[in-house]
């Protein structure tokens, strides 16, 4: 059980049980969210130097804020199991 234990810890937070635990943060890094906002910055940029003619540009799409909701409910449910330390 403890070798488990210390396989599940050693997870990256890429994986299914790192995105529980984490939230949307484990599929998202500071650069992408980075990346994500400097593409915003330039389509606004853009958009305004052609004169606002056309259609205003849509942000890129950044992930579900509701998944932070079911990972907080995952993450209460793990602790009551005792699978990952509470507090």
């Amino acid at each position: 059980m403890r070798e488990l234990l210390g396989m599940v810890r050693q997870l990256p937070h890429e994986s299914p049980l790192g995105r529980a635990l984490h939230g949307e943060a484990a599929r998202w890094s500071t650069a992408d969210h980075l990346l994500a906002t400097a593409v915003d910055l330039l389509a606004g940029a853009n958009w305004q130097r052609g004169g606002g003619k056309r259609q205003k540009p849509k942000p890129v799409k950044r992930p579900d804020p509701r998944a932070e909701k079911r990972r907080r409910e995952y993450v209460g449910r793990l602790k009551r199991l005792g699978l990952i330390p509470g507090g």
